[in-house]
Formats: C-alpha cells, sequence, structure tokens
C-alpha cells in the first residue's frame, strides 16, 4: 500500500514497483481466474526467495507487471480513492486487511500509516459501520 498526505498518495510506476512482488506471492486461483497470473517460467525464477531477500530479485518481472495488476493487489492513489478500495473490498466480503506499507515519493512509512489510520480507516468504518 502506499499513501501519503499530499493530493496524489502515489503514482503508477512506484505502485508497480511494489505490486506485491516482495512477498513471493505471485500464484493465486485469483490471480489465475482474472488472466493476472505470470507465467510459469517467470514464477520459476523466484521461487523459493526468502521475504528477506526484499524486492531485488522480483524486478525483473516487473515488466510483466500491468496496471490490472497494480489495481488487483494494491491499495494505492488519493486518501478518498484508497477509502473507496478499502470500501470496496469490505462490500465484497473482506473482513481484515493487513497493511504493507511504502514511502511513496517525498513520503514516510510513518505518515503512510498515520495517514490510513487517521484519515482512511475513520472513513471506511463510517461507510461501512
Amino acid at each position: 500500500m502506499s499513501l501519503a498526505t499530499g493530493t496524489r498518495l502515489a503514482g503508477r510506476s512506484a505502485r508497480q514497483s511494489r505490486a506485491n512482488l516482495g512477498a513471493g506471492r505471485l500464484r493465486s486461483k485469483t490471480l489465475r481466474e482474472q488472466g493476472l497470473e505470470l507465467p510459469s517460467a517467470a514464477l520459476q525464477a523466484v521461487a523459493g526467495i526468502p521475504y528477506a531477500a526484499g524486492v531485488t530479485p522480483y524486478l525483473p518481472l516487473l515488466s510483466m507487471i500491468t496496471d490490472r495488476h497494480v489495481q488487483a493487489l494494491t491499495l494505492a492513489g488519493t486518501i478518498e480513492e484508497v477509502t473507496d478500495q478499502v470500501v470496496a473490498l469490505s462490500q465484497a466480503g473482506i473482513d481484515g486487511i493487513i497493511i504493507r506499507p511504502f514511502a511513496p515519493e517525498g513520503g514516510t512509512i510513518e505518515e503512510t500509516i498515520v495517514a490510513f489510520g487517521s484519515s482512511v480507516w475513520p472513513q471506511v468504518m463510517a461507510a461501512v459501520g
């Protein structure tokens, strides 16, 4: 997730570089059903990479990550856009969210956490009860 206190929380290119690549969880039934699963050879190239390795081993996959991947795998945008995304997830039946914040350009992880907790989450709770 990328958030900031400015007008735009993160640009598309910043989101692409963090579209859940670091977690190594690039294979799922949901991605396959949506036509978003990456090619098997690409996934095999990063299979078994420990989480502690960070995002660097996944950078060769970056060119395969489309805007659809970014939308499906991340919460990013303005406070309002992220709020709308979380509300939509809640309305779809998601009952919990774990965020892994990244600092947007010119921001910090701490600012991202504060923005989510003080701006996004209260609006989500007001919308979904």
